[in-house]
Order: C-alpha cells, then sequence, then structure tokens
C-alpha cells in the first residue's frame, strides 16, 4: 500500500457553513438548501470525530477508525445523535485511493469523494468545496456527474474532475493546493 492508502470507518458531523450571517454567501451548484444538501452529501467534509462524546477505546490513526471497531463506532454515533439532534451525524467507511472499488465489498458502494483525508484535522473534499459550492465555472459543471449521494460514481468521473484541477491549478487559480487529492471510495457501513 502507499502512504495514501488506508481504510477504515469515518464519523462526521456536518456543518452548515453558511449557517453565520457573516460567512461567505455561495450559491451551490445543485439544488437544494444547504441543510438539503448536508443530508444528501456523504463524504469526508465535516468535522470528523466531535470530541463532545468521549472515544472510549476507539482508536484513529490518519483520521479512520478500524474497521474492527464497528461496534464500538455504532455507539459513539448513537450517542452523537442525542447530543445533536438537529445535526446530520454520519458514518461512513473510506478507503484512500482505492482503484475499481465499485461492487468490491458487503457494504454499499456510495460514490467516489475526491481530496484528502490525512487525520481527524487535516481533511479536504474538491467535490463538496469546489464542485458543489465551487467559485469555478468548469469545476461547478462537474455537479452534473454528482450522484444522489453528492459523490462521483466512477473513477473515470475522477479523472475528469482531477484534470481539470491540474488545469486549473497550472493556471494559478486559487485553490486548495497544500496536500495531493486523492480517490476517496465511500461506502454505507450500515449502522442503522
Amino acid at each position: 500500500m502507499t502512504s495514501h492508502q488506508r481504510e477504515g470507518l469515518l464519523v462526521v458531523r456536518r456543518i452548515n457553513w453558511f449557517a453565520e450571517p457573516q460567512s461567505c454567501q455561495r450559491d451551490p451548484a445543485v439544488h437544494g438548501s444547504h441543510m438539503e444538501l448536508l443530508r444528501r452529501y456523504r463524504g469526508v467534509e465535516g468535522e470528523l470525530w466531535p470530541e463532545d462524546v468521549c472515544l472510549g477505546k476507539i482508536s484513529i490513526v490518519a483520521g479512520v477508525a478500524s474497521l474492527d471497531q464497528i461496534e464500538s463506532v455504532q455507539a459513539y454515533v448513537g450517542k452523537l445523535r442525542r447530543i445533536y439532534p438537529d445535526s446530520v451525524i454520519d458514518c461512513i467507511r473510506c478507503k484512500t485511493d482505492p482503484t475499481g472499488a465499485e461492487g468490491n465489498s458487503l457494504d454499499v458502494f456510495l460514490g467516489y469523494d475526491f481530496g484528502y483525508l490525512e487525520s481527524v484535522t487535516n481533511v479536504y473534499s474538491t467535490v463538496y468545496n469546489e464542485v458543489v459550492y465551487g467559485k469555478y465555472s468548469g469545476l461547478r459543471a462537474m455537479a452534473t456527474k454528482l450522484n444522489a449521494q453528492l459523490l462521483l460514481p466512477t473513477m473515470k468521473d475522477v479523472s475528469s474532475l482531477r484534470q481539470m484541477r491540474e488545469d486549473l491549478l497550472r493556471s494559478k487559480a486559487d485553490l486548495e493546493s497544500d496536500q495531493e487529492c486523492v480517490a476517496i471510495a465511500v461506502f454505507d457501513p450500515d449502522l442503522a
């Protein structure tokens, strides 16, 4: 495995960055209110592993918990949902820098995010920030490729997004460039 390849469970509290009056109000490239989009989006963007509930025995490495901790993660998600009844609390299984993730799992494949997931505090979704809420028309046009979970359905779509970003970065576009972006396969671990 490369340094980018890893797999595990991720708990995300979706944040409505547009709730505050002083925030930058940017219209999304897809139809829906900000809260509707937070409910639909299933990628890596948000507050990871909120600290309002003790992680207990859950061990987080590079932002994710190992799959064998599913029962502890499920209990943690339940506590978070009780603390934040009006928030979207999501648990997903991620595999960073995958190859052909569609159909290779017992969990339901939701799609691909594109960005980075290095740690609890170092995470970024190009799909969310540059496609759904982006400012460049070419990237926003990729929204037509997004599925119901606001993720890219195929690696071909990920490659198209990667190429478009690289072209924009070469032309000095103002895009996130601190970390290398990779495909992130997202699955529903069905915690119910």
